[in-house]
């Protein structure tokens, strides 16, 4: 829990240094600065995205472990049943199938995991600040048209 909850408390942190940089980039002097604060926020942005993929992973494992509580059991009643099955002459190879079920189960489970924990960010290119850099402009020229009053 206190993993989570240093994981929880930087991915907050990343979270205020991005929207720091984003206004820092609409409020910058001139093209370069703005562009350099971009390519900072983009790289928090990808530092966010891995320290998500670790929060779901810290998660997904507590999770687990206290379904594995319950998987104990889960087994013991399995054994119990087993014995009873097998005092009662039923086969041995019934009590296989189950488990090769729960097998299957439990590797689905952990591919199923691995698909959700993967996140992966495309590369950060120029043309996509440059057009994030036009977006801020455009919004930042129209926000100061809208400000001026017309004394004709």
């Amino acid at each position: 829990e206190l993993t989570k909850q240093h994981l929880e408390e930087r991915a907050r942190g990343l979270n205020q240094q991005i929207l720091d940089l984003y206004t820092k980039a609409k409020q910058a002097e001139n093209r370069n600065k703005a562009l350099s604060y971009l390519r900072r926020k983009k790289l928090y942005e990808k530092s966010l995205a891995r320290w998500d993929g670790m929060l779901q992973n810290t998660e997904s494992l507590i999770l687990q472990l206290y379904e594995s509580r319950h998987h104990k059991d889960i087994l013991l009643t399995l054994k119990t049943g087993a014995d009873a099955l097998e005092q009662s002459r039923i086969p041995i190879s019934e009590i296989d199938k189950v488990m090769e079920k729960l097998d299957e189960y439990k590797e689905y489970e952990g591919d199923l995991t691995d698909a959700m924990s993967m996140s992966q960010m495309e590369g950060i290119s120029d043309q996509d600040l440059e057009a994030e850099l036009e977006g801020l402009l455009a919004a930042e020229e129209r926000s100061h048209k809208s400000n001026i009053i017309d004394l004709t």
